[in-house]
């Protein structure tokens, strides 16, 4: 089985700055993914932070 986390909340609320955290201090050993869903003609989430988040 494969575990699966959640995040969600309001624009603001620091879930890019949680994914970033828990990233930064995941076991080398796990393998990781990051799906970013987006609705708007802005793309608000996309952060110069999420390319070095890519690398998980």
């Amino acid at each position: 089985m494969t575990k699966t986390n959640l995040i969600t909340g309001f624009l603001g609320s620091g879930k890019t700055t949680s994914i970033l955290h828990l990233l930064a201090h995941k076991d080398p050993a796990e393998k990781w993914a990051v799906l970013v869903n987006e609705f708007g003609e802005v793309g608000i989430g996309r952060r110069a932070a999420w390319p070095t988040a890519a690398h998980c």
